[in-house]
């Protein structure tokens, strides 16, 4: 039996089994079975994508690549969100993401600064 006619029953059970876990439409079942290729490939963008973007393993896979390919982009996030509205909760934000950046005088002049009015005694 050729390599590839192996692979494509192999992917076929692999989304027939993964339509049936999500409880998706019958349907696709059929669509996967009775169009082999093209069925595997029109689940793999309609179904299987979307429910990857949304698993939250995937989330932080992604999180934690920009990361490494991008360090400064959380930390320049939250200081725009800081310019455009300055509460307490983005200024604590913005100073926990200086304190994971090593930048840790940016951050203990944040807290201070955040400690004013209302939250003057507040601990955290």
């Amino acid at each position: 039996m050729p390599v590839l006619a192996v692979l494509e029953m192999c992917f076929q059970a692999f989304f027939i089994i993964h339509a049936i876990r999500l409880g998706s439409d019958r349907y696709w079942i059929y669509i996967i079975l009775f169009f082999p290729v093209i069925g595997s490939l029109v689940y793999f963008f309609a179904e299987y994508l979307p429910s990857l973007q949304r698993d939250y393993r995937m989330q932080k896979f992604t999180n934690n690549v920009s990361q490494v390919l991008n360090p400064g982009k959380q930390v320049r996030l939250l200081q725009a969100e800081v310019e455009r509205t300055p509460s307490l909760k983005n200024k604590k934000a913005l100073a926990d993401a200086y304190v994971n950046s090593g930048m840790f005088d940016a951050a203990i002049a944040l807290y201070h600064q955040s400690l004013d009015g209302l939250y003057a005694d507040d601990p955290h």
